[in-house]
């Protein structure tokens, strides 16, 4: 059990109380926002443990939707990763909570989930129609395991269903393309961009790279971490699961050109009076911070409208994917060197490339 400030605010207090696991062996618990002296919050405290321990707990009044939100909110953006994080309160402030906010939770419908969906709907938006009802669902849900709502005004909301994105695979004449442009326009974007289409790399993990991370002896790339730039600022994480956490072999021209790339580093260095260090960024601005992955994101965009191409820059993933499955590198290869969750994944997502597939079918 804990009782804390909310938001700072004096003689307003957060409590915190255990209420065991759910079905999935979660850890479930409950939150309220208590006014007045510490003491009242340590009282409603014990009253919600001995409640709960007799199963007869009950949210306190009616809550708005907005209240809730932001109540359930600290505990739920520090179990996820905080993309994650980033992306639920992106749909949330966009979608839920104009509409939503001022509105008792317990009276929010169904028909009136149905009025935020709509117009994301008819404007083509399905994407974000998708994550509204999935992060909405997750609310609610919170909000039945919490005793706020009996029951989810979500369980007769039929989901949006976006298109799945398909995937671009950049051929060899135009990488070439990509090359020439490069060298002429954005000379220092080339090994980056390299290394993501031959190792497979995401660009938050390209952006993580440290020296350290790279065995020029054993041409071996280690994935320790990924960064992000948030609101709160730059972040290095934790790789998103174990199998992202990964070494990944790296051919000898792409090797050639970090080695190359480490020799400018160091001169670079040495102008400003200082050795390149271990944990430096092997992809820097001059200021000595990674270049965010909206860098990369960005130039690819400019390249994609100026050479006329399709594809995303997530594409390279992609495409590096493709291009060992088409050469015969076994997939369960392929898919420890991209980090996937499983062998399955890989063939699920890349059928397309495995050669033999379709003349096996109809033999």
């Amino acid at each position: 059990m804990t009782v804390a400030t909310y938001n700072g605010e004096r003689n307003r207090w957060r409590v915190f109380v255990s209420a065991g696991t759910d079905d999935h062996g979660k850890r479930v618990r409950v939150t309220e926002v208590v006014d007045g002296p510490k003491r009242d919050a340590l009282r409603r405290e014990r009253e919600i443990k001995s409640a709960l321990d007799t199963g007869s707990y009950v949210a306190r009044g009616p809550k708005t939707f907005g209240e809730f939100v932001e109540a359930w909110w600290p505990s739920k953006q520090a179990s996820v990763a905080a993309t994650t994080a980033r992306e639920y309160r992106r749909v949330l402030d966009r979608a839920a909570l104009p509409i939503l906010r001022n509105r008792p939770i317990q009276k929010i419908t169904g028909g009136e989930i149905g009025t935020i969906l709509a117009p994301i709907v008819e404007r083509g938006a399905l994407s974000l129609a998708e994550h509204t009802f999935v992060i909405l669902r997750i609310v609610f849900n919170a909000a039945v395991r919490q005793g706020v709502v009996g029951k989810s005004p979500m369980s007769g909301v039929e989901r949006p269903k976006a298109k799945s994105r398909e995937m671009t695979v950049l051929d060899p004449q135009d990488w070439q393309r990509v090359k020439a442009h490069l060298k002429d326009t954005n000379s220092w974007a080339l090994t980056p961009l390299t290394v993501l289409i031959t190792t497979g790399l995401r660009r938050s993990e390209l952006c993580g790279l440290q020296w350290s991370d790279l065995d020029f002896e054993n041409s071996l790339l280690h994935v320790r971490r990924v960064y992000h730039v948030l609101q709160g600022g730059p972040l290095y994480q934790e790789p998103k699961t174990n199998r992202s956490r990964r070494v990944v072999a790296v051919d000898a021209g792409t090797l050639d050109m970090l080695r190359a790339h480490r020799r400018d580093a160091n001169r670079t260095a040495e102008m400003f009076g200082r050795a390149v260090a271990p944990n430096d960024p092997v992809f820097a601005r001059t200021d000595g911070t990674p270049f965010p992955p909206d860098t990369y994101s960005g130039l690819w965009r400019r390249i994609r409208k100026t050479l006329g191409l399709t594809s995303r820059l997530h594409d390279l993933r992609h495409s590096s994917a493709t291009i060992m499955l088409a050469a015969g590198v076994p997939a369960h290869l392929v898919s420890s060197r991209l980090g996937h969750a499983t062998a399955g994944f890989t063939l699920s997502t890349y059928a397309h490339a495995l050669p033999g597939q379709q003349e096996a079918a109809v033999t």
